[in-house]
């Protein structure tokens, strides 16, 4: 049996030679200093994520005033507030449950608040999600160009795909080269000559198809006919005036954004108006007016590209190549026409998918509350999982300029974990440096002794 020394001694020995032979000392910098910077990143993280923004519409005031007057709040106004408070609202019931203990209880708790006429101070999350679906269906009325557009251009976009196929031929060639061969240990290095089969040349392949052309270029001016602009006429109406209620939930929710300090009026008013200045209609509308206009242009000079496009083939010494002209007018104008439907139809399925949420939200937090308040059957866990997730999932869908919902990044804890990484190879290299160093000075002393 080895005694505890001798175990002692053979473990110091081997470690010595790792740290006079080896570099492990970059490699344990790197782990070591990376998963300092991973936990601080994800602890950072996880603090932020324990707060979700809330800042509500004020789409109450906004109807009142309409009401006063004999008016309608316009369709777009109603379902984009309609679709953000209730999810305002369920992130504002987490962060007081957070600010408790974080548990079912305390969130259910909450929640309860927000759906329970008993409770009612303010609009409810039912209340919304009765009326979101007319006001969705209203909302699309008003948005029928970007209909129109939806149905039409995938049509269009599919034509100009066919218009050309690209084939490419990569061929190889013999080339001397060489390479060092050593031993096992690394030693003993020879230069080796052998015969290499390398990169050559590649023949680019172009077929045009004209039928296809064609198709595209009608497809298109029945659709310019039809619908010649996507200008909506219908204006959202922001809120003017945020009540206090509203200011401290801003105040507590955006304190990093707001670097601790008290939202100024301007301030609150700005983040409160990110239902309207965050949707995707606001977001994306002046960019499909945009694309929507060059289709014009776009249709003209695809018209002059038919007249010389033709099949082709050609030899290139890359195996990149960006193709005839006409090709690249082809490619380009999907892209184009691409980008104006992604648009489009971001607005209309956002806008879908609030009608379609919102009242299953507000199912789930009904059942939710019943579940941990209540003692009914189910699974809290799910139910909450669904409260938070599809929240922010409803959220992103129509908001693309709209509030981080969950603030928890995970690329900023990758971006962490690899630049403590590198700081960690850096200081470890200079470690095993100091030791080589060390080492070699400790031996040319003794030598000269």
């Amino acid at each position: 049996m080895q005694r505890p020394t001798d175990i002692w001694q053979r473990f110091k020995s081997k470690s010595l030679e790792l740290i006079y032979n080896t570099h492990i000392e970059v490699g344990v910098g790197i782990g070591v200093v990376a998963i300092v910077g991973l936990t601080v990143g994800y602890n950072q993280n996880a603090t932020r994520a324990q707060v979700r923004p809330v800042a509500l519409s004020e789409f109450g005031k906004t109807a009142q005033a309409y009401a006063q007057e004999d008016l309608v709040v316009p369709p777009l106004t109603r379902a984009n507030a309609r679709c953000s408070d209730p999810i305002m609202k369920i992130n504002e019931a987490y962060n007081f449950a957070m600010e408790a203990n974080g548990s079912h209880q305390a969130f259910a708790s909450e929640i309860e608040r927000k759906i329970s006429r008993d409770l009612k101070v303010h609009r409810l999350i039912g209340e919304d999600a009765a009326l979101i679906g007319q006001d969705v269906k209203e909302a699309l009325q008003s948005l029928d160009k970007y209909r129109q557009a939806n149905a039409a251009l995938p049509a269009v976009i599919g034509t100009f795909g066919q218009t050309w196929k690209h084939d490419r031929e990569d061929f190889e060639k013999d080339e001397d080269c060489s390479y060092q061969q050593c031993d096992a240990k690394g030693e003993n290095c020879k230069k080796v000559e052998k015969t290499c089969r390398v990169y050559s040349h590649s023949i680019q392949h172009y077929t045009y198809n004209p039928q296809a052309a064609h198709s595209a270029q009608s497809l298109l001016a029945q659709y310019l006919q039809k619908t010649p602009d996507l200008k909506i006429d219908e204006r959202m109406v922001p809120s003017s005036k945020t009540d206090p209620e509203n200011e401290y939930a801003i105040e507590k929710s955006f304190r990093e954004f707001l670097e601790n300090k008290i939202p100024t009026t301007a301030q609150a008013l700005g983040l409160a108006n990110v239902w309207l200045t965050g949707s995707n209609f606001a977001v994306y509308e002046g960019q499909i007016n945009n694309l929507q206009a060059g289709l014009p242009s776009l249709m003209s000079d695809w018209g002059k590209a038919m007249q010389t496009a033709r099949s082709q083939s050609y030899r290139t010494e890359r195996k990149s190549d960006d193709g005839p002209r006409e090709y690249q007018l082809a490619d380009s104008a999907g892209e184009h026409i691409s980008s104006l439907f992604g648009m489009t139809n971001k607005v209309t399925s956002g806008l879908q998918q609030c009608a379609a949420n919102i009242p299953r939200l507000n199912t789930v937090a009904h059942a939710y509350v019943a579940t941990v308040m209540d003692g009914k059957p189910g699974n809290p866990d799910e139910q909450r999982k669904e409260l938070l997730e599809g929240s922010e999932t409803t959220y992103k869908a129509n908001f693309a300029g709209g509030h981080e919902i969950n603030r928890f990044r995970s690329g900023e804890v990758a971006i962490l974990g690899l630049i403590g990484g590198l700081a960690g190879g850096v200081l470890g290299f200079a470690v095993d440096r100091g030791i080589d160093y060390n080492r070699r000075r400790k031996q040319q002393q003794r030598s000269f002794h």
